[in-house]
């Protein structure tokens, strides 16, 4: 069993405990994955102008220029994924999670999920943000130094409202690119779509 397996397989109550426990995972989840981008793995990317990232059609958005979209072991959506830099691919993933309070209250709970699993941890600002068609959105700036990873990391964390769910874009990247990557990753994050038009 190899890394990405061990995280994708991990039980969700081994990770964390107390009032969060059966809920923000997902933030969770897109963190921790980010580590295996480290490691290569074979895929066939598909690329669109709006790709189908699968999970019943309940989102779609335009990834950056020239990044490959492609499953990933374990995911129920599809990942995208720039090309490496020192090592280290850039890459978005999404997950959903059932949660039906409103926006700001996830995004609480997410923030103090995230410092309980990573105490070092820096909250560099928490902002709203807004798509094309003006849909309200939480955007969570974060950077860590990953132990496995040996780098800094810089991670941008897309809180979305789908009524009773939850979804969260996490944008990873070394946090020496900066803020190139913050351009790139919002630029992408602008045309998420909760709705997605036909494609």
């Amino acid at each position: 069993m190899n890394f990405k397996t061990e995280v994708i397989d991990m039980p969700r109550s081994s990770l964390i405990s107390g009032p969060y426990k059966a809920v923000f995972m997902t933030v969770f989840l897109g963190a921790l994955l980010v580590v295996s981008m480290l490691f290569g793995f074979d895929a066939n990317a598909q690329q669109a102008e709006r790709p189908d990232f699968g999970g019943g059609g309940i989102f779609s958005y335009v990834p950056p220029n020239g990044w490959k979209v492609m499953p990933f072991p374990g995911l129920k959506f599809k990942v995208s994924r720039g090309e490496p830099f020192k090592g280290f691919a850039p890459n978005i993933v999404v997950a959903d999670d059932d949660f039906d309070k409103t926006l700001d209250e996830y995004a609480q709970g997410s923030i103090a999920t995230l410092k309980e699993l990573f105490p070092g941890m820096q909250l560099i600002s928490q902002t709203d943000f807004k798509t094309s068609d003006g849909t309200r959105v939480i955007k969570l700036l974060t950077e860590r130094d990953d132990d496995a990873a040996k780098k800094r990391l810089r991670q941008v964390f897309y809180l979305y409202d789908a009524g009773n769910k939850k979804l969260v874009a996490t944008c990873s990247s070394l946090a020496e690119t900066a803020p190139a990557s913050d351009l790139v990753c919002d630029a992408a994050m602008k045309t998420f779509d909760v709705t997605p038009k036909p494609h």
